[in-house]
């Protein structure tokens, strides 16, 4: 058999069947189409972990939902199906587009059944399609059950590392705060969490039926402080919770 007299050739091609090594392909990153070699890329589609995680959220919202332990009456809401006559959809939607998501959003108003659940869901889902770190969605009621099942029992974590873990999240959303019973411990608690947070300058979102004069009475005064020095939207209404409602004559 003959060589050609460039023998090196060869060489190169043994020596990366050897090495496992293959020649540099282009293709695009599936998220932000960077142009990146094939042999670099995560999943032989993305340029890293993260825009693997970005692309797969905001394709599977579904999956989404669900590994953000939304409650199944609210897998369904939207921003398109939320019903209004206001500009708060799109003041939401602004905050969410500026990527600046250090302050604090409130969703407040005395009334129930207005919407502030389903508003502070479409935020975090919303900003979880954007982002690869992580996000916490629970009620106030279900933190402090983790918090006091810590303290019965320490196989559940210490109470110290339950709050690290919701100061610690790149986005909290605090579903239906006021529901609970309050304590000194629970305003104690829930202290520490927001006011790490606000230090980290982390996106915390929080709904409750309370007005401003009834978190400093059943909280505290720099509770408050720190839940309103972001994005306030007090919201008001009828009970969008619609039952059926029959008069049946016995």
């Amino acid at each position: 058999m003959t060589f050609p007299s460039n023998r090196n050739i060869y060489k190169d091609i043994v020596d990366n069947l050897k090495t496992g090594l293959i020649p540099d392909e282009l293709i695009k990153c599936s998220n932000c189409l960077r142009d990146i070699n094939r042999h670099d890329s995560f999943e032989d589609a993305y340029c890293s972990k993260a825009c693997s995680t970005i692309h797969n959220r905001s394709h599977n919202t579904s999956k989404l939902k669900t590994a953000l332990k939304i409650p199944k009456r609210y897998r369904g809401a939207s921003f398109e199906s939320f019903e209004t006559k206001s500009n708060i959809v799109a003041e939401i939607k602004e905050i969410i587009d500026s990527g600046k998501w250090e302050d604090p959003i409130l969703f407040t108003g005395n009334g129930t059944g207005c919407g502030k659940t389903h508003l502070a869901i479409c935020t975090i889902v919303e900003m979880a399609r954007r982002t690869a770190e992580d996000l916490v969605f629970i009620n106030f009621s279900d933190l402090m059950g983790e918090i006091f099942a810590s303290i019965k029992d320490s196989a559940n974590g210490s109470v110290d590392s339950i709050i690290r873990k919701y100061s610690n999240v790149f986005i909290l959303c605090i579903d239906d705060l006021g529901a609970e019973h309050t304590t000194a411990y629970s305003t104690s608690v829930l202290y520490r969490i927001l006011n790490n947070r606000y230090n980290s300058m982390k996106a915390t979102i929080v709904t409750t039926n309370l007005s401003g004069d009834e978190i400093c009475e059943s909280y505290d005064k720099r509770i408050f402080s720190r839940m309103i020095c972001g994005h306030v939207f007090t919201l008001s209404g009828k009970d969008k919770r619609k039952g059926i409602y029959k008069k049946v004559n016995v």
